[in-house]
């Protein structure tokens, strides 16, 4: 009873005062940014001075508004050489990556002069997504979700509540890129709902088609497990070299020699290790133990 008294007081506060004390906050607000912003300008009784970074092909459109704004304003550009670490980033993202930069948030904003990782990770994001689900049933009940979900989750008031804001419509992009993928892999691997076909229940899927000269034939993860898993080294590794050679242009093209040795080194540690991994495994000879464990040494003695 006590509880529902006070709760009651409250709200009579709130109706006489919350408005007036909403404009205050409000206001107080406003004069702090105010003050803030001053602080970070030089100015004096006659004059402001402001600096800042904005994207080279804005410049022009950004200095047309500003003499419109205020006539008789100074822009200088200044065309001095800068620090690459303290140039901002300004990110564009095309439509059909715009989704996927919710991973790069996970690492920071790439460094000035870089490459934006988010068009090729909405490339290779649902290739992999596709190749480990790899089922057409189960891609088909995701693709169901993604499509209620663009309905705005129709008998779920909560969810439906959220459904059009930029951050669900962006995630469920993504998951629909991701079971798109997986329907086409499920495919080609001959999956739906983790049987195979010609095999149980799907025995009336054939194991091999020929149509108008297309030969399909799909490829079994359950029978060729160790070629899967071959293939997937050789993606691994694929990537990982991309990589490193990206990184290796990018300090030849910045001239940082100390970026440039670094890469080089890991990458010649990675490629010992690889190298004494295969021959623990008797892939390659057994002599290329050595040579990739003396990479791994004259590497690990030279960072020392």
């Amino acid at each position: 009873a006590r509880l529902a008294e006070v709760d009651r007081e409250i709200s009579q506060l709130a109706a006489q005062h919350a408005g007036r004390v909403f404009v205050l906050a409000n206001a107080l607000d406003n004069r702090m940014a105010r003050h803030e912003a001053g602080s970070r300008f030089g100015y004096t009784d006659y004059a402001t001075i402001i600096s800042g970074w904005i994207p080279a092909d804005e410049f022009q459109q950004f200095q047309l508004s500003l003499i419109n704004s205020f006539p008789g304003v100074i822009i200088q550009e200044d065309l001095s050489p800068a620090n690459e670490h303290d140039i901002p980033v300004a990110l564009r993202k095309s439509g059909w990556a715009r989704p996927y930069k919710v991973f790069l948030d996970m690492f920071g904003t790439p460094q000035y002069g870089t490459m934006d990782p988010v068009p090729v990770i909405s490339i290779f994001f649902p290739i992999f997504f596709g190749i480990i689900v790899g089922d057409v049933g189960y891609g088909l009940i995701v693709l169901a979700a993604v499509i209620w979900g663009y309905s705005g989750f129709p008998g779920v008031k909560a969810l439906g509540k959220v459904s059009k804001s930029p951050g669900m419509l962006g995630a469920l992009r993504i998951v629909r890129d991701g079971a798109i993928a997986s329907i086409i892999f499920g495919f080609l691997f001959g999956e739906v709902f983790g049987l195979e076909a010609g095999v149980g229940v799907l025995s009336w899927i054939p194991h091999h088609v020929d149509i108008l000269g297309l030969f399909y034939w799909p490829f079994s993860r359950i029978h060729n497990d160790i070629m899967l898993l071959n293939i997937t080294v050789a993606i691994g590794v694929l990537m990982v070299t991309l990589g490193f050679i990206h990184g290796v242009t990018l300090a030849i093209r910045h001239h940082n020699t100390k970026e440039l040795m670094a890469k080089l080194g890991l990458f010649a540690a990675m490629i010992g290790m690889g190298t004494a991994g295969a021959a623990l495994m008797n892939i390659v000879g057994g002599e290329l133990l050595y040579v990739g464990l003396g990479i791994v040494f004259i590497i690990g003695i030279r960072v020392a």
